[in-house]
């Protein structure tokens, strides 16, 4: 990572609990205050929301709708609906498809969230595979690192460029137990 810590600055203290195993309906009221707030610090500008699913994702954009857009199942059209996103007036995005392979770089992105840490889907044969065939707990973790990895960068994208990263799940710290995390990433944690 070429970019300075303080750019891309990741905060923590802005957990509201753990978010699976239902931990998402049980905070539902702490996380739509929490985003309330955080987008209140960052008006005006663009933040992107990781939310992990549709459902959820479109669970906390019915709460903010008059400032907010949602990426939506119809279709793979997450760089369509990214661009009427830019083009609006509204500061919020909610997607759980986002934490790769887009590029949001100066005022298209000036703040994240985390709202769901992304772990991989225990359904998906591979994962299941690997997690209980060969017990590799470790890869399981190590992917869902990788995927935040991937999504603080989203919105750092060349020099000079600035982007906070809100960490509202508290799983993040079992990832950060559970995984070496590279230290570059380790040093924008606050």
């Amino acid at each position: 990572m070429p970019f300075p810590a303080e750019n891309r600055q990741i905060v923590t203290k802005t957990q509201v609990g753990r978010m699976s195993s239902g931990g998402f309906e049980d905070h539902f009221d702490a996380i739509v205050e929490k985003l309330r707030l955080i987008s209140r610090k960052h008006s005006g500008e663009k933040g992107l929301v990781h939310t992990a699913s549709y459902d959820r994702a479109n669970q906390l954009h019915n709460h903010f709708k008059d400032n907010s857009q949602c990426h939506s199942r119809s279709g793979d059209y997450l760089s369509l609906q990214i661009s009427y996103w830019q083009q609006s007036n509204d500061d919020m995005f909610f997607s759980p498809a986002a934490m790769d392979g887009v590029d949001l770089p100066r005022d298209k992105c000036r703040w994240q969230a985390l709202v769901k840490v992304p772990y991989p889907n225990l359904a998906d044969p591979r994962t299941r595979f690997l997690t209980d065939e060969r017990d590799r707990d470790d890869l399981y973790m190590e992917r869902t690192s990788q995927q935040i990895q991937q999504s603080v960068g989203r919105g750092v994208r060349e020099a000079g460029d600035e982007c906070i990263y809100y960490v509202l799940d508290e799983s993040f710290s079992d990832v950060r137990r559970n995984v070496d995390l590279p230290d570059w990433f380790e040093k924008a944690i606050i």
